[in-house]
């Protein structure tokens, strides 16, 4: 199964498992809880991820295979990875650095409530956006500070539509733009290959 497909899935069993908890009742956060929320905590906890997440690629078995996975599943298989085994390590690693981003994201606000229906998946477009600029970058070295980079740029552009009092329709407009224009760098079209 592709991964898109698997994380696309996963959110909506996550949204319905959450709403099904919450009972569609706002959940308060209490003060001592939101300590990530503000700065020096976020910084923080966001430097202690990028670090981690530099390290697990750069200097573990883990990552080297991660590459080699991403690049190209079939070599890497027939070079003796066990594709499946590094791919479900790299989902469950993955989910470490989400939630972190979802102890960030929660306490930046008093109160939430759960979503249903893929409404989450709107606040993961700019996130998505900044690791397409890592890959679309990763020829120049690890697209880990290229991810980085690539989230300041479109950070800037979309708090700057919102700085202009830009309607929601325009910035939803130009997030997808933008988004469709980065993956289209970041595709590698080979000649004679069905592009999936």
């Amino acid at each position: 199964i592709p991964s898109m497909i698997v994380t696309t899935g996963l959110a909506l069993i996550y949204e319905s498992l959450a709403s099904f908890i919450a009972g569609g009742v706002e959940q308060t956060l209490p003060s001592e809880l939101r300590g990530f929320g503000k700065a020096p905590g976020n910084i923080i906890l966001a430097a202690i991820a990028f670090f981690i997440a530099f390290f697990i690629l750069n200097y573990t078995k883990i990552g080297t295979y991660t590459y080699a996975i991403g690049s190209d599943e079939r070599i890497a298989e027939n070079m003796g990875i066990n594709v499946d085994r590094y791919k479900v390590l790299a989902f469950v690693i993955s989910g470490s650095f989400i939630g972190a981003m979802g102890i960030l994201s929660i306490s930046y606000g008093s109160s939430m409530v759960a979503q249903t229906g893929m409404a989450s998946m709107s606040r993961n477009f700019i996130p998505t956006m900044g690791c397409f600029f890592g890959v679309a970058f990763r020829k120049y070295g690890t697209p880990l500070p290229a991810i980085l980079i690539g989230q300041y740029v479109i950070n800037i552009i979309f708090y700057g539509f919102i700085a202009l009092g830009a309607p929601t329709a325009i910035q939803n407009v130009i997030t997808g733009l933008a988004l469709l224009i980065i993956v289209m760098f970041a595709t590698e079209v080979k000649k004679g290959e069905v592009v999936k």
